[in-house]
């Protein structure tokens, strides 16, 4: 699989959780910039169960949709 950047990666995913792995972010931001989409689906559990078997050592999982102020996300 090929890293793609961020806006690549938002362009595909949608609104939905991530799974990431080699992720790259920016020194200076602390922004993620780039990394390989492993899997993504708009059911959180779905893609933290998919992180438990990923053979990536370095992953994130991130949401790309816009986040209510009024919810909180826990992972």
């Amino acid at each position: 699989m090929a890293s793609l950047t961020f806006n690549q990666i938002k362009k595909k995913v949608g609104d939905a959780w991530a799974l990431i792995a080699t992720p790259v972010y920016s020194q200076k931001t602390g922004k993620l910039e780039k990394g390989i989409l492993v899997f993504f689906d708009n059911d959180k559990k779905k893609v933290h169960e998919k992180s438990l078997n990923c053979k990536y050592k370095h992953i994130t999982v991130r949401y790309f949709g816009e986040i209510d102020n009024n919810q909180i996300f826990v992972l």
